[in-house]
């Protein structure tokens, strides 16, 4: 993963099966440590080509739909996961969030003036990064039909909306949080 967050002044690599700081509504806005996805920054145009539904109803249901969706076809046991979203949640707090340079110089060594690694950015005040809830394998036993677990898909949105254009669009989705918990899933802006 290239988008790198800071929560409350701490980075944080968005790594795959990294735990991320994710507030749920359900669980009276405490926050949990909820593993972050390893396809996390395809997710949202899967959500899009849903026509902005959650397919699935609760966590009970998608750990069903899951467990009849695990497959192999492309590569190591995995489930789709517009076969089993079904909750949103979100990461507060966030003041900062990098991308991989896109000019980085791996041949000269990494120096955060003349060579950084990430580039930084501010996170707009008072806006939160949309996170969906969805059920992937974790270590999947096909004999037990175990090894699902819960995972955070950060929403991301394309280029040139919060950062410039040369950035190649993973950056993280902004929005207000009673939009999101409260409203529809935001529409895929075009341009």
């Amino acid at each position: 993963m290239c988008t790198q967050l800071a929560v409350d002044g701490e980075e944080i690599p968005t790594s795959p099966g990294k735990p991320m700081p994710v507030t749920l509504p359900s669980s009276e806005r405490a926050v949990v440590r909820i593993p972050l996805s390893k396809t996390a920054f395809a997710r949202e145009f899967h959500l899009w080509r849903m026509k902005g539904k959650l397919p699935c109803a609760s966590e009970a249901e998608a750990f069903e739909v899951a467990r009849r969706k695990v497959t192999t076809k492309y590569g190591a046991a995995q489930v789709m996961w517009f076969h089993s979203a079904f909750g949103k949640g979100y990461i507060a707090g966030v003041t900062r969030f990098a991308e991989k340079n896109p000019d980085f110089d791996p041949s000269r060594p990494a120096n955060e003036e003349t060579n950084p690694f990430f580039l930084w950015f501010d996170a707009p005040e008072g806006l939160v990064v949309p996170i969906i809830l969805s059920v992937d394998t974790f270590r999947w036993n096909p004999k037990r039909q175990e090894g699902l677990r819960v995972v955070a898909n950060i929403l991301t949105r394309d280029a040139g909306v919060i950062v410039p254009p040369e950035i190649h669009g993973r950056e993280p989705f902004f929005m207000r949080a009673e939009d999101w918990l409260g409203g529809e899933l935001p529409v895929r802006r075009k341009g």
